[in-house]
């Protein structure tokens, strides 16, 4: 299989070669030999017939996805061969169009926050791929009619280029994408060693870790990649400008940055005050590791779910959803950054943790009355909040969970007067609880 630097090395390629938008063609060399098929067999072309005999001679041809699926079969801009190289459905990628690559893609999204290079980028009818640093490189009769790097719109525009918005992205099969292994960086050790202590529990640390994973790869200078381009920094230059006072606005560019891509004002505030109290660089592994671990006493019902939790599952998404809460919550996305911390939990635990299971359980007698599955996730206790036997006031209370407690609802209730109760689950102290608390005190 194709790695991803050998695949964007192989579409830069082909766009420094002369190109030619003709739809259908995969990379053949247009000539006096093949002009007259490359002219009849489709509509685009029969229309665009005068177009092609005069512009597209002695150029390679290729539409959108066939750019994409003449490089994955060989292409390599050989001016003797048939097709430049490339053999048709070779290499185990099938002929198909734009449309059905994106539903063949891995961990397609909308949320363009998260792309990473050699990722199809993909609109209704046309297919791009991304190449890094906010550009893209596609096939298209637009613009300039040919193989074309282009700006990735969704993250904004870039100087020198024509910008498209795309609709979706993901991961083509037919790529080896070394992100998906959660390689090593700098400062791993450190970072799982400072949560364990923290937590004190091992699939807690690895959900976190997964996900810091996630927001910065584990690197604690990290510039989030848009402000890269739009302040026209690098990671480096970012840290350095803020460390010597050179630049101002540290706190109020909205510009994710650090372990946690800390973004809003008052948490960027707490970090510089943090780093100038600790007279470290803002950029500074252990100083940020000290202020994650502090910031989290804020979150408490984010922290006893990684301290109670059994499975990394459930760590990372206690995370994902109550302390990073990205935009994108998708089930895609919680099972993506689980991923990441089992690759950690199985490098570091090996595998050998014990689940923390509920010493003992305690589960209401009364059984919900009506089921709505568009209910069902998990929900935040508002205020101290009583867990009930039954719905309604006048049942017996089993335990009072601190505001700021994190529970699980599967989507029952049952419904007094005009509240719904919500037949909740959630462990504290070791215990397992199961039954009804007031939806009124419930935030999702």
């Amino acid at each position: 299989m194709m790695n991803v630097k050998e695949f964007i090395s192989k579409l830069k390629d082909a766009q420094a070669h002369d190109t030619y938008y003709v739809m259908g063609c995969f990379g053949a060399l247009i000539s006096e030999k093949n002009i007259k098929r490359y002219t009849t067999n489709n509509n685009y072309n029969i229309q665009h017939a005068a177009q092609i005999r005069s512009g597209a001679m002695g150029k390679f041809g290729f539409d959108c996805v066939c750019l994409i699926k003449g490089i994955l079969w060989g292409w390599n801009g050989n001016k003797n061969a048939t097709y430049g190289g490339a053999t048709y459905t070779s290499n185990g990628v099938p002929d198909i169009g734009a449309d059905q690559m994106i539903q063949k893609c891995k961990d397609v999204s909308t949320d363009f926050s998260n792309i990473i290079p050699g990722e199809a980028v993909w609109l209704p009818g046309h297919i791009g791929v991304y190449i890094g640093d906010g550009l893209v490189i596609e096939c298209t009769p637009k613009w300039e009619n040919k193989v074309q790097i282009t700006a990735l719109g969704n993250v904004g525009a870039k100087a020198g280029y024509n910008a498209r918005t795309w609709q979706k992205h993901g991961k083509l099969p037919y790529i080896q994408y070394a992100e998906s292994a959660a390689p090593a960086t700098t400062g791993e050790k450190t970072i799982w060693d400072y949560l364990v202590s923290l937590i004190g529990n091992e699939y807690g640390a690895a959900g976190l870790m997964g996900n810091l994973y996630a927001e910065s790869g584990l690197r604690s200078n990290n510039l989030q990649n848009t402000y890269e381009r739009s302040l026209g920094m690098s990671d480096e230059q970012y840290t350095q400008a803020v460390d010597s006072g050179a630049y101002t606005n540290f706190v109020k560019d909205a510009a994710g940055y650090g372990l946690a891509q800390w973004t809003y004002w008052s948490r960027k505030q707490n970090l510089l005050n943090h780093a100038k109290a600790a007279g470290a660089s803002i950029g500074d592994l252990n100083m940020q590791l000290n202020f994650l671990g502090l910031e989290l006493k804020g979150y408490p019902g984010v922290m006893r779910a990684l301290q109670s939790a059994s499975s990394v599952r459930e760590a990372s998404d206690a995370v994902l959803t109550g302390y990073e809460r990205p935009k994108d919550q998708s089930e895609a996305v919680k099972a993506k950054r689980a991923s990441f911390g089992q690759v950690y939990f199985d490098k570091y635990a090996g595998g050998a943790a014990t689940p923390v299971a509920p010493a003992t359980k305690v589960k209401a007698s009364e059984a919900a009355q009506l089921m709505d599955k568009d209910m069902a996730g998990t929900y935040t206790a508002t205020a101290d909040l009583h867990l009930r036997d039954g719905a309604g006031t006048e049942k017996k209370s089993l335990v009072v969970m601190p505001k700021g407690t994190r529970v699980q609802n599967y989507g029952y209730y049952s419904r007094v007067g005009s509240t719904r109760w919500l037949y909740i689950q959630f462990t504290l102290n070791g215990t397992q609880y199961t039954g009804f608390s007031s939806g009124d005190y419930l935030r999702r």
